[in-house]
This record gives structure tokens, C-alpha cells and sequence, in this order.
């Protein structure tokens, strides 16, 4: 047997402690930023922290280059009040009052009760009477189709809201809705002896009903949205400008007490704890530095970039991550995390940072980008425009695109369909 040394050379790439950790920074949000400082604080006698930085009181739920205020309301009400608004306050009595709260405490996220009304009484120490004449009162309130007990009930109160429904409908709504909904068409057809171009028509009517009477009603407490990066207009130089909202963050800094300590003190034991903690205490404030730099650079680099559509003057500009980290000299990593769960606070509004960016946009014939909501919004009239008897398949609708400039694929096409909720060529058709 034969044992041979041999020496190769290879390269890899290792990521220091001080590189992990400024990776762990870039990707908090100001909440969690400030959440792990305060945790530091409390373990670390290195850091001192002076709280000097207090926020400004809210007015209007609304944040202001002056002061710069953390937390911005995004939403206004909850369901209760919603609801509660819509009854006449002098109708009820004390006990009604809290029957009625209890019950719409009893809603589903879809907004129908299934509860058992004698359950409920017995709950609510009432008669079952009384909670059925409550809910009677409740299902007549908006959203239209609240409180129904099911599915069923829920889209024939629409129906009725509307005026006397067609027949057929109210007949499909009342006992196919299962089979509907699992698209066997042609055995409800022949169940019903009626042709399936005549199912299609009236399952047309049904798909205008709302089957979650509080989907995108707010049915929750109010939340807050803290913005990370703040865009405010500046009159001189005519251009948004981006800061941190960290103002907190100029309250830590190295403790000088302590510092002085271990240059003094003769414990070998005490001086390496101490050594410790302050290299544990300096590379996070360094880190942390680096994120504001990363930040703010792509924060005003978005500001440049998306001005127009930012100030409400034009459309967003289809703009990449890739193509942000290229004018940046950054990797797209970085610029990924950096945006994650994130919030850009704008003269108009607040919005998450990562939605100023688009996917891949594609290159049109004339060498033009096209963001991917232009090509859906063309796709969407292509398909509104298109015969109805003999509707367009993907790949027609994609060679159509192809027609006016815009190169995606058949593929590409059926997944843009699919995000806005639009029906394959086969069931369009009528």
C-alpha cells in the first residue's frame, strides 16, 4: 500500500461573529432594534443609556418632519364600534346592550354566527327569544350578510337586499352551492334539466355576492405602524430626504465609569468580564451604525428614485432589488434584508418598505421597463375586452402581450391570472 501527502488550495468564504451579528441588525425593525438595546442595557454594565430621547405625543395619528412621532394608527375602529354605530342607542335596554356585545364578540372571521341561540341565552342569562329578536335587528346592519348562520344564509340576505332574486339563482344559492363549489356544473345541469350555459349565467350573479362579509373590514384593536425610515420634503433642495426614526438610539453609549474601572482595577477575573463586555458593547454600537448607514442610503436612494410616485405625481417606478444593490454597490442580500418588515413613512402615508420595489421588471421590444403591475393591469383589460363566447387562452393572451411589446411567457401569463383572481379561458367562457 501506497501513502502519498498532497497539497491543494481551496478558498472559502468565513463569516466573522462581528459580520453574523451585523446581518442579525440590518434585518430588526425599529421595535425589535430598540427591544434587544433595552434587554442589553439591563445585562451589560458597559452600556450607559441616559434616556434623554422621549416621544413626541401623537396628534392625529399622523408623524410630521418637527417631531417625528413613532407610531402612526392604521386602523380606526373596531367591529364592535362598527357595528354598535349602526343601532339605535334609545332602542335597547341596559341588558340588551350587553347581549348584543356578547353576540357580536361570538362573530367568525367571515362574519356569520353558528352559535346555538338557547346556548346563547343560557350564557348571557336571557330567554332565547330575546336573542333571536337581537339577532334579527343584527342581520339587518352592514356588512350585508353579517350574522347569517352559514354560507347559504348569508349570500340569500344579499340576494334579498338586492330585491326579489331570479329564481334559478336563489335556487342554486339554496341547495347546490356544494357542488357548485366543486365545479360539477353538468350534474346540477341535469339535476335541474336546464342547459349548463344557463348555470353559468346565473353562477355569473352569484360570484357578484360577497361570501365573507368581513373580509377587509377591520375586525381587530388598533394597531400601530412604526415606520423605520422617514421621508420628509425638503423645500431648498427640492428632494425627499430620508432619516432614522432612532432618535432613542443617541441615548446609549459606552460607560466611561466603567471604562475607568478597568484600567484601574488589579482582578485579572474582573478585567477580562469587563474586557468582555465591552467588546460585546462596542461592536454593537458599531453595528448598529453600520445599519443607519445602510438604511439611510437606500432610503435616500428610493427618495431620488420614486419621488414622483412618493409625492402622489406619478407612477411607482418599476425599480429591482438587484438594480437598487448594482447603483448601491451592495449585494441584493443586504438590500433584501434591509427592507424586510419595514416600514417608509412618506408625505402621503405610510407603507412597507419593500413594496417600493417591484419584481424583475421585464424588458419591452423598445428596451423600455415594465413593471409587473403594468403588464397585469394590460393583461386585465386584454381579458375584459376579449369574446366572451370564445374567451382567450394564455398562450393567445400571451401572444397578444408579445403583439404590443411586452416578451412573457404562456406561464407567466396563467400566474398573473391566478394573483388577480381571474378564471382560466375555459370557465370565462359563456
Amino acid at each position: 500500500m501506497n501513502f502519498e501527502l498532497s497539497l491543494s488550495q481551496e478558498q472559502k468564504q468565513k463569516i466573522s461573529a462581528a459580520q453574523i451579528q451585523s446581518l442579525k441588525l440590518l434585518t430588526m425593525d425599529n421595535f425589535e432594534l430598540r427591544q434587544m438595546m433595552q434587554a442589553e442595557y439591563l445585562e451589560n454594565p458597559l452600556l450607559e443609556f441616559e434616556g434623554r430621547n422621549v416621544a413626541a405625543p401623537m396628534e392625529n395619528g399622523y408623524v410630521t418632519q418637527e417631531d417625528q412621532r413613532r407610531e402612526v394608527p392604521n386602523q380606526e375602529h373596531t367591529l364592535q364600534k362598527f357595528i354598535i354605530s349602526q343601532l339605535n342607542m334609545r332602542r335597547y335596554s341596559r341588558k340588551e346592550w350587553s347581549v348584543i356585545k356578547f353576540l357580536i364578540e361570538n362573530l367568525d372571521d367571515n362574519g356569520f354566527f353558528s352559535a346555538d341561540e338557547a346556548d346563547m341565552a343560557a350564557l348571557c342569562g336571557t330567554t332565547a327569544d330575546m336573542v333571536h329578536r337581537l339577532l334579527s335587528d343584527l342581520k339587518k346592519l352592514e356588512p350585508c350578510g353579517i350574522f347569517a348562520k352559514d354560507l347559504r344564509e348569508c349570500l340569500l340576505m344579499q340576494l334579498y337586499a338586492k330585491g326579489m332574486p331570479d329564481p334559478l339563482v336563489k335556487v342554486l344559492v339554496a341547495g347546490h352551492l356544494e357542488a357548485l363549489g366543486n365545479g360539477q356544473l353538468h350534474s346540477v345541469a341535469k339535476e335541474l334539466s336546464l342547459p349548463v350555459a344557463q348555470i353559468r349565467k346565473a353562477l355569473r350573479e352569484i360570484a357578484k355576492l360577497n361570501p365573507r362579509p368581513l373580509n377587509g373590514l377591520d375586525t381587530s384593536k388598533t394597531d400601530y405602524v412604526v415606520p423605520d425610515i422617514i421621508l420628509s420634503y425638503d423645500k431648498h433642495s427640492n428632494r425627499l430626504r430620508a432619516s432614522l426614526n432612532d432618535e432613542w438610539y443617541a441615548d446609549y453609549r459606552i460607560s466611561d465609569y466603567y471604562l475607568q474601572m478597568v484600567s484601574k482595577t488589579e482582578d485579572l477575573q474582573l478585567r477580562e468580564y469587563f474586557e468582555k463586555k465591552y467588546l460585546r458593547a462596542k461592536a454593537l454600537l458599531e453595528g448598529i451604525e453600520q445599519r443607519r448607514e445602510t438604511l439611510l442610503a437606500i432610503g435616500n436612494y428610493i427618495a431620488d428614485v420614486q419621488a414622483g410616485f412618493l409625492l402622489g405625481k406619478e407612477k411607482k417606478v418599476p425599480l429591482t432589488m438587484t438594480q437598487t444593490a448594482a447603483e448601491l454597490g451592495m449585494a441584493v442580500s443586504t438590500i433584501s434584508r434591509a427592507v424586510k418588515g419595514k416600514y417608509v413613512q412618506y408625505p402621503l402615508g405610510c407603507m412597507p418598505f419593500k413594496a417600493l420595489f417591484d419584481t424583475p421588471a421585464v424588458k419591452n421590444m423598445d428596451n423600455t421597463l415594465q413593471s409587473r403591475e403594468e403588464i397585469m393591469e394590460r393583461l386585465k383589460q386584454l381579458i375584459a375586452s376579449e369574446d366572451k363566447t370564445s374567451p382567450l387562452s394564455d398562450t393567445a393572451l400571451a401572444e397578444r402581450l408579445g403583439e404590443m411589446g411586452i416578451p412573457i411567457s404562456r406561464r407567466t401569463v396563467a400566474k398573473y391570472r391566478d394573483i388577480m383572481n381571474i378564471k382560466g379561458c375555459f370557465d370565462r367562457r359563456e
